[in-house]
């Protein structure tokens, strides 16, 4: 993998992953933050996705106030902008046209 194109941008990128490290451990939180989020929010999940992102989402889901979540069939974590943007926006459509209302 490393030798193809992907992992050669992947191998560029590595350098940045300790200080993107230390940013994301300086926002770890009990989540309470979250509760003050008053904008519609939608998470969404792919069932391709690895388990415990699955997890995040869904508790993340339940701390949003009025968050809707969806876990789409088919979708991994780089659907929205590698494997299918086009299923994610249609989500973001629809959730926007519904008023921010999706089926949990």
């Amino acid at each position: 993998m490393l030798h193809t194109a992907g992992g050669r941008e992947t191998r560029a990128l590595l350098h940045t992953l300790p200080s993107e490290w230390r940013i994301a451990a300086g926002l770890d939180s009990d989540g309470t933050r979250y509760a003050a989020i008053d904008s519609p929010t939608l998470i969404i999940a792919g069932d391709r996705s690895p388990g415990w992102l699955r997890r995040v989402q869904v508790e993340l889901a339940k701390l949003v106030p009025g968050a809707a979540y969806t876990c789409s069939p088919g979708l991994d974590h780089n659907a929205p902008d590698v494997s299918a943007p086009e299923t994610v926006a249609n989500l973001v459509r629809a959730f926007l046209v519904t008023g921010g209302a999706t089926a949990r």
